[in-house]
């Protein structure tokens, strides 16, 4: 049999440190505490009286009031046009004369629908405008205008006068023409007012409307319209030289068909015509009056 040895146990010992090495650092440990303390010394908090504080912000509150309400810096003394050019000059200088009376006023008190309404109250080109407050004191004004949409001539026992009128009918500049746009001679026993629109919304619509529907349908040209006021007539002189007599008050729509009806009968393009009145109604409705030369 073999005998085995037993194995001869190993014992670890620490060394315990000594008493000198222990205490010195305990003592470094404290002298780094109190180096701390000497030089980060803990300052008590100072509480803040609640009334001072009150007092303070609302002394801090009533300075900014004060400046806002009777600083010079915030009263209106400029206006600005966004689209500022020489086409312009005239209805801005006009804008113009209407808002200095804002100027000198403060500008968080000025009421800019108010102005808005007043100029397009007292300028009649205007469509719409906006008026802007740009801090400190600036109004920021800009504008769109109602578009030209016809030559007027006024024909008077008085004499000739030439206008362009705006979509609502109003002259917006006397004396001049605008070739692309078109011509309308209006008979008139006296001047046109230039204060109220010279004709309205709707007969500018009815006149345009039947020069072209007369031109798309019969494919002839018109080279001349005229608007007698009093009668509510209306004539298309055409370039055969020959009139077309509308009743303005019925639909133009109504007129030509007649018209196109009668075609069978009356060779508008070779007959030598002086004028053609399709203002008449007949029995049917049919019925047109025509003069040949």
């Amino acid at each position: 049999m073999f005998k085995r040895k037993r194995k001869a146990k190993k014992y670890i010992t620490w060394e315990r440190p000594s008493p000198t090495y222990t205490h010195r650092r305990v003592r470094k440990k404290f002298l780094q505490i109190r180096k701390n303390k000497i030089t980060n010394p803990s300052k008590p908090k100072r509480k803040i009286n609640p009334l001072l504080s009150k007092l303070l912000t609302g002394g801090v509150l009533a300075l900014v009031i004060g400046f806002l309400l009777f600083s010079d810096l915030l009263k209106i003394n400029n206006l600005k046009f966004e689209d500022y050019n020489f086409e312009k000059q005239t209805i801005n200088l006009q804008i113009e004369n209407i808002l200095n009376e804002a100027k000198g006023e403060h500008i968080m008190f000025f009421n800019t629908e108010i102005a808005t309404e007043n100029i397009l109250d007292k300028i009649s080109s205007i469509e719409s405008i906006s008026v802007k407050k740009r801090f400190p004191n600036t109004l920021l004004i800009s504008y769109q205008e109602f578009p030209l949409v016809a030559n007027i001539r006024n024909e008077s026992p008085q004499g000739k006068k030439s206008y362009i009128i705006n979509t609502t009918g109003y002259a917006i500049k006397q004396n001049l023409e605008q070739p692309d746009l078109p011509y309308i001679i209006i008979i008139t026993a006296e001047p046109l007012n230039i204060d109220i629109p010279l004709i309205n919304a709707d007969q500018i619509t009815y006149i345009i409307e039947a020069k072209a529907n007369f031109e798309d349908k019969f494919g002839m040209k018109i080279i001349e319209t005229k608007y007698l006021k009093s009668a509510r007539e209306l004539h298309l002189i055409t370039e055969k030289d020959f009139t077309i007599w509308l009743d303005i008050q019925h639909p133009h729509e109504d007129q030509y068909r007649k018209l196109k009806k009668a075609l069978v009968k009356l060779d508008i393009y070779n007959t030598p015509l002086e004028y053609i009145d399709l203002r008449i109604a007949g029995e049917n409705g049919d019925k047109i009056i025509y003069k040949a030369k």
